[in-house]
């Protein structure tokens, strides 16, 4: 069996945003995708089922729009 999903986030603000805003914002995003993963393993884990291998979650395309 496979379970596959997409997530997408798509959000604006008023504020002003830096490119070194956004680098240090793009460092966390990746991070927490890091971390996600392994929060998808204890998913399985707490509803009953093992996972015998995940592809990695992947960021298709973070942009900056100084707009």
């Amino acid at each position: 069996m496979t379970i596959t999903g997409t997530l997408n986030f798509d959000f604006e603000t008023e504020e002003p945003i830096t490119e070194e805003q956004f680098i240090k914002f793009e460092k966390k995003i990746k991070a927490m995708i890091d971390d996600w993963e392994m929060m998808v393993f204890d998913a399985a884990s707490e509803s009953g089922f093992e996972i015998d291998s995940i592809h990695p979650i992947l960021l298709d395309d973070l942009q900056y729009d100084p707009g």
